[in-house]
């Protein structure tokens, strides 16, 4: 699964499950939640430092997370 569908598939009963995760991931890159958000939306790419670090909090592979 990609980054976006990861944090896609997280429960939809209630938002703040996925927020809380971006705000989690944004936390751990120290980046404000809105960057999370545009790289979700394809607005920005994510940097290969960040990658990593998105890997390491979502306990899956970085190679998964951004297939490119």
């Amino acid at each position: 699964m990609t980054f976006k569908e990861v944090i896609e598939s997280l429960p939809k009963q209630t938002i703040s499950v996925r927020n809380q995760k971006i705000n989690e991931i944004a936390a751990a890159c120290r980046v404000d939640p809105s960057a999370v958000y545009n790289w979700l939306a394809g607005r920005t790419k994510v940097r290969p430092i960040y990658r990593s670090i998105i890997a390491q909090e979502l306990g899956k592979p970085e190679s998964e997370l951004f297939p490119e």
